[in-house]
């Protein structure tokens, strides 16, 4: 640099910092003019141009003061961030790991390469080169970029401990609060990611995708109305497939089944390949008591995404509800393919049963699912051991005693403990497929349990003239729809005040307690909450002239001993009840009293209380 030109530099930068870049560049090309390899001039020339925004520009300035000071680390940096501006990012990293190496307590270098090779995806790069940049300056910017690439590496722990460093450095970081808020949403905590997406819908400009992330938080947290709010302010600012798709979720929970299908068909019409939006249009066909329409849709799913598992599985539950079991049956084999099902297949050795004859093996069926569907395809055990072979089965403990009265079985085997030698093994639920279960064959004929005697769980005497009912209002939480099919203890008043019967409490669980919220002048005893096992509900159920039941595993069992029995039923009930049917062809003694709209429990407690007012009347 020659003595005279730096006066004129300190000028120029003068000018530039104060905001007059056309000075400041003639003052730099004076320079040029009588240093001609002057590489500060050159330099800021190019950092002129990256404020101007003219990046070509300034990547040609840089360059040439690089050409003459190769070893000026900030030139690097700055040369960088032209090339990053014009995309071409390869070409940036290889800028800024040159300024880290020339310069490494640079901040600027480390954090920009950083920043740069987590465009480029190379994320553990990336963290490395923001934690050196962290180490030289610990800021909120640099702790939000780690944390989103740790988010990346989907280390959630360490994404939002960064996140919350930031935070307590800066609360009202507006990427930082965005970012731990997807951190918590993504790694299954969405009621803790609710706070921090409302901070950041409290600030300026937030995020376009902020009101559909934030209903998706309020969805997954079950609160479906601020999910709804959100859903319906991201539709009105940016109508996506995913927000229609999502809000028909929403809506479907509270049975707007019609507005429902509406978004549905909606985001399909901007995603005509949304096979997840076909799937859902056949949920929503179902649950509004459309079971053929739902048919359609789901295969409408299945033939955009071949073998789509969930789709098949729900396409089952509405082929059977319409009695159309063969095809029923084989969709719903895919339900050991479906991530969302409860249950894992038993990784045996030994070959699955395909149906044939069994000469003489030994055949293991283990069960799969809920207590009602051991009930009721415990049937089939006997139709399989029919193919000439003895059949272990795994039992659960609850049923053991009772399943002692039921054919077919050769030996019980212990829930998760090693069984006996077999050869063969097959699920409970893929009984019926393998055994060829139509509508027109099925094994009605009840009772194929039996009861113990009386003695095992007497009842006190019978008060002459009067019906003794059992009732049970709930079943299991644990089941996913449990909400649409369980009521509460006040729900069955009508049934206790207004009808001269002797009520016994048969349900058991944590909803016994709720007879402890019936008025005081109700009569009806606890037998429920003293119940050991299923032998006793059988044995009390020998002793009473009705049942009265949601859809829970007691209706089974009561249809299974062949007692007189009412089910409860919701608008769109689970497939096995089929539909609009009063009776069922798998339980002849039991009736059904289903609702004439969804959420209508009041109007089937009213025609379940004046058909028991009219039996008592007759007994």
């Amino acid at each position: 640099m020659k003595p005279d030109s730096l006066p004129l530099l300190k000028k120029a930068l003068e000018r530039q910092q104060a905001g007059r870049p056309d000075e400041a560049e003639s003052l730099y090309r004076q320079v040029l003019r009588g240093d001609p390899a002057n590489p500060d001039a050159l330099h800021l020339l190019g950092v002129l141009e990256l404020q101007r925004g003219r990046s070509e520009a300034a990547a040609d300035w840089i360059s040439q003061a690089i050409r003459v000071s190769p070893n000026t680390g900030f030139y690097h940096n700055n040369l960088g961030v032209a090339h990053r501006n014009l995309g071409r990012l390869a070409e940036a990293a290889a800028c800024f790991q040159t300024a880290a190496r020339l310069q490494p307590s640079s901040y600027d270098a480390h954090f920009n390469l950083g920043a740069t090779l987590q465009a480029l995806q190379r994320v553990d790069a990336a963290i490395a080169a923001y934690e050196k940049a962290l180490s030289l300056n610990k800021n909120p910017g640099v702790l939000n970029n780690l944390g989103v690439a740790w988010l990346d590496r989907r280390d959630f722990p360490k994404a939002i401990a960064c996140l919350q460093q930031a935070l307590k450095l800066q609360p009202a970081h507006p990427d930082a609060l965005y970012n731990i808020a997807s951190a918590l949403q993504e790694s299954g905590q969405p009621e803790k990611a609710i706070a921090y997406y409302e901070k950041r819908a409290a600030l300026p400009n937030p995020p376009s995708a902020l009101p559909r992330q934030l209903a998706l938080a309020f969805q997954k947290s079950n609160r479906w109305q601020e999910a709804e709010t959100w859903y319906r302010k991201a539709l009105e600012e940016h109508p996506t497939a995913f927000v229609c798709n999502n809000l028909a979720l929403v809506l479907e929970q509270r049975f707007a089944f019609a507005e429902a299908e509406s978004l549905l068909r909606r985001a399909i019409g901007l995603r005509p390949e949304f096979a997840e939006a076909f799937s859902n249009l056949g949920n929503v066909m179902l649950a509004a008591g459309r079971p053929d329409e739902a048919v359609l849709a789901y295969s409408q799913a299945i033939d955009l995404k071949p073998g789509y598992p969930v789709a098949h599985y729900n396409r089952a539950h509405a082929r059977l509800t319409l009695g159309e079991f063969e095809a029923g049956w084989n969709d719903y084999e895919y339900r050991w393919q479906w991530e969302g099902f409860p249950h894992r297949k038993p990784n045996f050795t030994k070959p699955e049963w395909t149906g044939d004859d069994l000469q003489g093996r030994t055949l293991l069926v283990y069960n799969e699912q809920g207590l009602g569907d051991t009930i009721q395809f415990g049937r089939c055990l006997a139709l399989a051991a029919a193919r000439g072979g003895r059949v272990l089965f795994s039992c659960p403990r609850e049923l053991r005693t009772l399943f002692e009265s039921l054919a077919g079985i050769s030996q019980f085997v212990e829930p998760n403990q090693p069984p006996p030698h077999f050869d063969l093994h097959a699920p409970l639920m893929s009984l019926p497929r393998l055994c060829g279960i139509r509508l027109d064959n099925i094994p009605g004929h009840t009772p194929y349990l039996t009861a113990p005697p009386a003695e095992r769980f007497p009842l006190p005497p019978r008060t002459p003239g009067r019906l003794r009912v059992g009732v049970v209002w709930a079943g299991g939480t644990r089941f996913p729809k449990d909400g649409l099919r369980s009521l509460t203890a006040q729900h069955f008043l009508p049934l206790f005040q207004n009808t001269p019967c002797d009520f016994f409490s048969l349900q058991a669980g944590p909803k016994a307690a709720e007879l402890k919220s019936l008025p005081g002048d109700v009569k009806i005893a606890d037998v429920g909450s003293r119940l050991r096992d299923f032998a006793d509900t059988a044995a009390v159920m020998a002793q009473l002239d009705l049942v009265i039941s949601t859809c829970t595993s007691t209706l089974h069992l009561a249809g299974a001993l062949a007692r007189p029995a009412w089910g409860l039923l919701s608008y769109a009930a689970d497939w096995r009840w089929m539909r609009w049917r009063e009776d069922s062809p798998w339980y002849p003694t039991l009736r059904l009293f289903r609702q004439s709209a969804p959420g209508d429990w009041a109007g089937v407690l009213r025609r379940a209380q004046q058909a028991l007012a009219q039996l008592a009347s007759q007994y």
